[in-house]
C-alpha cells in the first residue's frame, strides 16, 4: 500500500500531458504510435519522455520508463 501512496503522489508532480504519455507507455506504446495518437511530434513524446524520467526521478538505463510505467498501470 505505501509503493502504491508514493506512486500516486509522484505521479502529481507530472502535467496531463505527462502523464497521458505514461499511460500510453504503460500500454507498450512506442514514441511514434504515441505522437500518431495525440496528433503530435515524435520529438514532443521525446521530450515529455524526458521530463517523466527527471521528475520520477528513473534511472538512466535501458527500459526503465516503460517498467516503472507497466509497475504502476493502475495509479495512472
Amino acid at each position: 500500500m505505501g509503493s502504491q501512496a508514493t506512486a500516486h503522489n509522484t505521479l502529481s508532480l507530472l502535467t496531463f500531458s505527462e502523464r497521458k504519455i505514461l499511460e500510453l507507455i504503460s500500454q507498450q506504446k512506442s514514441s511514434k504510435e504515441i505522437a500518431a495518437m495525440l496528433f503530435i511530434s515524435e520529438k514532443t513524446v521525446e521530450t515529455h519522455r524526458a521530463h517523466i524520467i527527471k521528475k520520477l526521478d528513473i534511472p538512466p538505463i535501458k527500459n526503465a520508463l516503460l517498467k516503472w510505467a507497466i509497475e504502476n498501470k493502475r495509479e495512472l
